[in-house]
């Protein structure tokens, strides 16, 4: 299960790249119009995430399961406003991710943690 939340730092990693491009440390970021939309989208992709942090810090595998299944609701409906959210990031070549990225991410967390519990 190490592989699986390594994987999803990554991810993180990821996303908080995006976000820093979308900030003031990217001069291009101050001029476009979008950067507003873009730092509410990425930014819910990442303190959405606390659910799911809370729930395993507390060793409560159930709800850490009904967490990531919530995130990734989240996330697919979400789609196409966090891809754009990327595209119109200054920089788009520097952002290496995806939507399904996360997904597949949290779909192999959520799989490790229900052997876990051999459902």
């Amino acid at each position: 299960m190490l592989a699986e939340f390594g994987k999803l730092l990554n991810f993180v990693s990821k996303v908080a790249v995006t976000l820093r491009m979308n900030s003031s440390y990217c001069s291009e970021s101050k001029t476009n119009e979008m950067t507003g939309h873009n730092v509410m989208w990425l930014s819910d992709m990442l303190h959405n995430l606390n659910g799911i942090g809370h729930s395993l810090s507390e060793n409560d595998i159930n709800r850490s399961l009904s967490e990531i299944k919530a995130q990734i609701n989240y996330w697919s409906r979400h789609k196409q406003d966090i891809e754009r959210a990327i595209e119109n990031t200054p920089f788009p070549k520097l952002v290496d991710w995806c939507v399904d990225d996360g997904i597949e991410t949290l779909n192999a967390l959520k799989n490790a943690l229900e052997k876990t519990v051999n459902i």
